[in-house]
């Protein structure tokens, strides 16, 4: 099965899930318009697409709006002001944030700085008395979705080196810290990799020297693993641009399967009388924006 098919299969089997969680029993026009428009979802291709601010769609039965954001952890940020004003007068059933859920803090202040725009919308969510949901799909569904085009060494490397980058140019983080949440991230991840179909749940990195001799076998330049320029990790990038051997395309598999399971979770509830509102980064939307225009006229 070429890319093309296992996109397109991946996408219909998100819309069948779409329909049971919508309660849909039997073949429906919901359903039928939910896998067809699935299928207009834009798969990354290395063309560069325009962040958006919003989506939003009135579906037969419920509503959808999505907004794009920046990744931020300042409280002082205008978006977060435009977030909160969003919800206010979007008034949602189902509240939608990217990534894990760490949960919130007592205040929206300390919320923004822990936890950034996804804890922000979980806080709202939970003082407004919506349901609170991720937009991502499951890690190991994710991870077995890379490892159909990509071996477990370059799935692995990945996740963790994009991790280590994020944590630097974000956060700060160096030194003694880095590894310390490094070694931390590897012992969830070899949880991950026992879980994984034979062979690949033999697969260990028990420690950082474990990931600096994996990293030397695939990469020469930067020598050092917690130097994985951020280059490497945007879908919209290639390799040979970049100079990161698989990494942005390893990013373009996992954002695909990331945006299926994000129009999933947005299509779901809203077929099923909903108000669904989501925060995500804008880069996500113009992607998914043809699928959930097209739920808007058929579904």
């Amino acid at each position: 099965m070429n890319l093309r098919s296992r996109f397109a299969s991946a996408a219909a089997t998100v819309a069948a899930a779409c329909a049971a969680q919508s309660g849909t029993q039997e073949p429906s026009d919901a359903a039928a318009a939910l896998a067809v428009c699935a299928a207009e979802i834009v798969r990354y291709d290395g063309t560069d697409m325009p962040a958006l601010e919003s989506v939003a769609v009135e579906t037969s039965t419920g509503a959808i709006l999505l907004l794009g954001a920046r990744h931020s952890r300042d409280p002082g940020d205008p978006q977060n002001a435009r977030i909160a004003d969003a919800f206010a007068a979007f008034d949602p059933d189902v509240a939608l944030f990217e990534g894990p859920d760490r949960g919130e803090a007592e205040t929206a202040d300390a919320t923004i700085r822990d936890m950034g725009e996804s804890g922000y919308v979980r806080f709202l969510a939970k003082k407004a008395g919506a349901h609170v949901g991720p937009l991502d799909p499951d890690p190991r569904e994710e991870f077995l979705y890379v490892l159909e085009t990509f071996t477990v060494e370059q799935a692995a490397l990945f996740y963790l080196l994009r991790s280590a980058a994020q944590w630097r140019d974000r956060e700060g983080v160096r030194g003694a810290e880095m590894d310390a949440r490094m070694e931390a991230f590897l012992a969830r991840a070899n949880s991950l990799f026992e879980s994984l179909p034979p062979p690949n749940d033999h697969f260990r990195l028990e420690s950082t020297a474990d990931l600096s001799a994996l990293y030397a076998r695939n990469f020469t330049a930067p020598p050092d693993w917690r130097d994985a320029p951020m280059r490497w990790f945007s879908p919209e990038q290639k390799d040979l641009d970049t100079g990161g051997q698989f990494t942005n395309a390893v990013n373009a598999r996992s954002s695909d399967f990331r945006n299926i399971n994000m129009y999933r979770a947005a299509a779901g509830p809203s077929l099923d009388g909903r108000r669904v509102f989501g925060v995500v980064g804008g880069d996500h939307l113009p992607r998914l924006k043809p699928a959930l225009e097209c739920l808007g006229r058929t579904g």
